[in-house]
Parts: C-alpha cells; structure tokens; sequence
C-alpha cells in the first residue's frame, strides 16, 4: 500500500508540475521527484521499524520512473492534439512547439482534417467568428482563448497583449500566501546545516581576498513597492557604487576574484536568508530591483509596476528562464516571466522553479 500511495503522490506531483510548465518540464524532475518519494517512504519505514525489502521498493521506484518517461514520451511524440489555430490569436513562438500538431484556419469554418480543439479569440466582435465559436462548443469541441494558450506555452505573459485593469488576474489566491510563508521558513531553517557552513568559509575567503565590508548592502524596492535594505556578500571592490545604478558587464572589472566564484555559484545570495526570516523577501518571486531602476522602468515600460504585486525573492521564473537582464530590452522580457509568475504562483510552480534553480546553480547559466 505504501509503494501504491507513493507513486500515486509521485504522478500527481509531477502532472501538476508539467501543467505549469508545458513542454519544459526536464525528465530529470521526474526521477528526482520519484527519489525523494521513494526516500521519504523508507525513512518512515526506517523509523516505524518495519521490515521493508530494499530490492523491491529499489524496483518499484525504477518502474515508476521508466513509467513515467515512457508517458512523457508517448503523448509528446505518439499522441500529439491536433489544434485548428484562428489568424494572429497566438504567439508566434507558440507554433513552435512540437508537441501539438497546428492547423491554421483562414476563414470561419473547420478544416477537412478532424481537430480536438480550435484555438480562437473569444473576445472578437466578429459575428462570423461568434457564430463559428458557438457551434463548436454546442458541437463539443473545445474553443481555447488565443492569448491563454501563449502564455501556458510561451511561459510568459505577453506586454503586447497585457492591459490596464489586469491586476486582478495577477493575484494569487488568499491561502497561498500563508502557505508560501512556511516553505519560506522551512527551506531557510531545514537547510542551515548546509548553508551556516558555507557563509562561514565564504566570509573568510572575502576577508583574505580584498579589503573592505563583509555584506554589501542596497536600497531595493519589495512588494507594494516598499523599499527595503537587501543584503548580499560583497563579490565588488568598495568603490564599486559610486558611479550610480548601472549593469553588471560579462567580464565585470569591479568584480573580485572570490567575487567571481560566489557570484557564479550563487553563493553570495545566500545572505538574503535574513530578508527572508524578517518577511521583506521570498525564497522564490521576482528580483528585487533598485530604486534607480524602478523609477526609469517605470516611466519607460508599461505594466512594470505589477511586478511588485508579489513579494521578490531570491530565485524565481524570470531568473531561471531568461538569466540577468543587462539592457531594458532584457528587462522587458524577464518582466513577462515575472507577470507569469504573479499570474499562475502556485505549489506546483514554486517546485519547478527550485528543481530549475538547481540546475542553474550546477550550470552557472545567467550569473554575472
């Protein structure tokens, strides 16, 4: 029974994730997610001492992952929908994706070929295009809003098609943030042992390394669009802001030697743990930016202020989709991986991006 609850837990996690993140969920999440089931039931056991056979929960856990790529790869590449697709109603990334067979319509009517679904704008005012939309759904076949569909595929929430007015739908619900809460404390408490150990080395190695403080510390804007005083480990020379808010470079001349390890490792974050016990940040949500930077995106970039809807955090979906924006054109698209985040933040979500942060920690991808 205990194998049986586990790779149900194991089914609906995954299938949860993968629905939060179409077409990007990595077969390495599977096999981490069925590990950490399989170990947490054999802890229980362990501690319950109960006779449990390690071969057999060794091969139920190796079923449950060739089970579940083997369905991955089954509706990706063997049972892919057929999708009829009405004119400029999605991004054209999205007719990039592979795992949905696209038929494009020209007219109010539906091709010669059978589809499962048409993808449509449902807010047109086109009576032709009404009327088409309503035999479909009284025929029951599925009519998908357009712009719904980019933003599951595209993973991002598109500035061309955002419009005042829709910070409702940027809201995440009421239990959800009580609940993020909690796993913000329980990944700053349960993983102390591993990261005292680190702060402390790494402390030592700036001290040795140059002269100067040990933090640095910045002004940033936090949800609501409250400053607040974030905290990093020092990785620049003492001089390295009196020249104003600007980009760090590739090959940053500010940047220390020790600054460059931890930067790339990630590891001079690590003290915004403190912002996240004093409730000013989140593990996972979008970079705090600095004052400077707000107050000229602001005036430049409509809807950059519904990034501040949500509390910032120290990883998030921008970081590991698009990596460090060097440009305000970068800032443009990291900001609708933010609007996505504040969009559809969920448990779900919050796991893909810690398995995705992992990565980008082993990678150094994005780091500067």
């Amino acid at each position: 029974m205990g194998v049986l609850a586990v790779y149900a837990v194991t089914i609906v996690v995954t299938r949860r994730m993968a629905s939060v993140d179409i077409g990007g969920l990595h077969p390495l999440v599977s096999l981490l997610t069925t590990a950490a089931a399989f170990s947490a039931l054999s802890a229980v056991l362990l501690f319950a001492r109960t006779y449990y056979s390690r071969s057999f929960l060794l091969t139920a856990a190796v079923i449950a992952v060739v089970w579940l790529l083997l369905g991955r790869y089954l509706k990706q590449y063997l049972f892919r929908p057929t999708l009829a697709v009405e004119p400029d109603v999605l991004h054209p990334d999205v007719l990039q994706y592979r795992d949905a067979h696209w038929v494009p319509l020209t007219r109010p009517g539906l091709p010669s070929e059978p589809v499962d679904a048409v993808i449509a704008n449902r807010e047109s005012t086109d009576p032709d295009w009404q009327r088409f939309h309503t035999r479909c759904e009284v025929e029951g076949l599925p009519v998908y809003h357009g712009p719904i569909v980019s933003e599951q595929l595209t993973r991002r929430v598109s500035l061309d098609r955002l419009s005042s007015g829709h910070s409702g739908e940027l809201h995440a619900h009421p239990a959800y943030a009580p609940f993020k809460r909690a796993l913000d404390l329980l990944i700053v408490v349960g993983t102390a042992p591993l990261t005292l150990p680190i702060v402390l080395f790494t402390a030592v190695a700036i001290k040795l390394d140059t002269p100067g403080p040990l933090f640095f510390t910045q002004q940033r804007i936090g949800q609501r669009g409250r400053p607040f005083r974030m905290v990093k480990f020092r990785s620049m020379r003492v001089d390295d802001g009196q020249q104003g808010a600007r980009f760090a470079g590739e090959r940053d001349d500010r940047v220390t030697r020790v600054g460059q390890f931890i930067r790339r490792a990630r590891i001079d974050e690590l003290p915004q743990f403190w912002n996240v016990l004093k409730g000013e940040m989140s593990v996972i949500g979008p970079r705090p930016e600095q004052v400077e930077f707000v107050e000229r995106f602001e005036a430049s970039i409509p809807f950059f202020g519904y990034r501040h809807l949500v509390k910032p955090g120290i990883t998030g979906w921008a970081q590991v989709h698009y990596g460090y924006a060097a440009s305000e054109d970068d800032t443009r698209h990291k900001l609708e991986y933010d609007l996505y985040y504040a969009k559809y933040c969920s448990i779900w979500l919050d796991l893909v991006i810690i398995f995705r942060t992992f990565r980008t920690i082993l990678t150094g991808d994005g780091a500067r």
